[in-house]
């Protein structure tokens, strides 16, 4: 992921159509548009985990790279992103993220979970999901340029039930006109609900 990419082909982080149980994979993209010769320093990223979803039995599978791959260490634990305090991204003698370059992936991170729908969660319902990106400077330990914290929402749609009712026969049937019933006739209906 670079970039350019992002630009052409923007990331759409809604799904629809989730069912309880299911497993959904979760993306938290963030990109360093800005110019500082070293990149960014002391990004802070947390996420919540909203109603309707819980960790998977097999773990969050918790990754954090930048667009090419690449792992990028980080300080606190998945645990801590989930929390205000969030992870924050390991600096080096430049920032974790670079300064921003169209092509190169080097300037983004992405930080991939995931989660699993309750078995509760209502037919129809979207539940929201928000990351933050509460703090990041041009300089180790420099000033906070998140004078309000940046987030970003995605949702997940449950999927909706959908019941149809067709007549399928009727006793005294075809010459009564459709809108006629006989006293005593028997009908027969096919319900369909599809989930």
């Amino acid at each position: 992921i670079d970039s350019d990419g992002l630009d052409t082909t923007p990331i759409d982080a809604n799904v629809e159509n989730i069912d309880a149980g299911d497993v959904v994979s979760f993306a938290v993209v963030v990109e360093n548009v800005g110019s500082s010769p070293n990149g960014a320093f002391d990004v802070t990223i947390s996420d919540t985990i909203p109603d309707g979803f819980s960790i998977p039995g097999g773990g969050l599978n918790f990754n954090v790279t930048d667009g090419t791959g690449g792992a990028i260490s980080f300080s606190g634990t998945a645990a801590d992103f989930f929390t205000p305090a969030g992870i924050t991204l390991d600096d080096g003698a430049t920032g974790a993220l670079d300064v921003y370059n169209g092509t190169s992936g080097t300037n983004l991170v992405v930080i991939t979970y995931d989660l699993v729908a309750d078995n509760d969660v209502t037919s129809g319902d979207t539940i929201v999901n928000t990351s933050t990106v509460s703090n990041y400077a041009a300089v180790e330990g420099g000033i906070d340029r998140t004078p309000t914290d940046l987030t970003d929402d995605a949702s997940a749609t449950v999927s909706d039930v959908e019941i149809t009712k067709t007549l399928q026969s009727r006793e005294f049937g075809s010459g009564e006109a459709a809108d006629e019933v006989l006293v005593g006739e028997e009908f027969t209906f096919r319900v369909r609900i599809d989930i």
